[in-house]
């Protein structure tokens, strides 16, 4: 069960941090995911405006998306967003199973997250 969450606040607009996830997302992996999410001990500030890279991730169970859930809400609070960037068909079909593809449409790339391009193909 390995997995890495790194984060980085956009160099140039500083409006929006990405966080990018590798490995598996579960049970074991959450509290730190989660951690990471939420930006605790990186020292990256930026705006209630997250990209979330799934891109990375081999397996993700239903745990995880307890805190992506929890800072959406915070962020929603905040007058932001969260994006969720994923490519793995697994990741999609966990989302409609919980009914959350309204709460986070997917995106093919960073890039297109940044400018709300919301994928309208593939998983």
């Amino acid at each position: 069960m390995n997995t890495e969450v790194n984060t980085e606040v956009n160099a140039e607009e500083a409006d929006y941090r990405v966080a990018a996830a590798t490995g598996e997302l579960d049970l074991a992996t959450a509290p730190d995911f989660g951690a990471a999410l939420r930006g605790t001990g990186t020292g990256d500030i930026a705006g209630p405006r997250l990209i979330v890279d799934l891109s990375g991730v081999t397996f993700m169970d239903c745990v995880p998306l307890r805190e992506l859930c929890a800072v959406s809400m915070r962020g929603d609070e905040l007058g932001g967003w969260t994006r969720l960037v994923y490519t793995h068909a697994s990741i999609g079909l966990l989302l409609r199973a919980t009914r959350l593809t309204q709460r986070f449409p997917r995106y093919a790339t960073v890039p297109d997250a940044r400018s709300e391009r919301v994928a309208t193909t593939g998983v």
